[in-house]
């Protein structure tokens, strides 16, 4: 049987994070790796940290799990400062 696999670009994947979070009206909860993002990347984490914001500002309850480390702290505190609601897990990894 012959597999193939969609490669998608940065940019791609970042936009198919954003979609879901612009159209949801009632939750967003997700296990996210939340590594800290390169300096190319940077501005697309401030962009999805800005359509959580905006996401819970017309109500929408938004909850990530996260591994417990402190490299992960970086991307933590941009979702949690627009309001999202940030859990960590000492045995979640990937």
């Amino acid at each position: 049987m012959l597999r193939t696999a969609k490669i998608v670009s940065r940019q791609e994947y970042f936009n198919l994070v954003i979609s879901p979070i612009q159209e949801s009206s009632k939750e967003i909860g997700g296990l996210i790796k939340g590594s800290k993002p390169s300096e190319e990347n940077r501005e697309l984490i401030k962009k999805i940290s800005w359509e959580l914001k905006k996401a819970i500002e017309r109500g929408v309850k938004i909850i990530y799990l996260l591994p417990k480390s402190t490299d992960r702290f970086e991307v933590a505190c941009l979702y949690s400062d627009s309001w999202a609601n940030i859990r960590f897990h000492h045995t979640f990894g990937f």
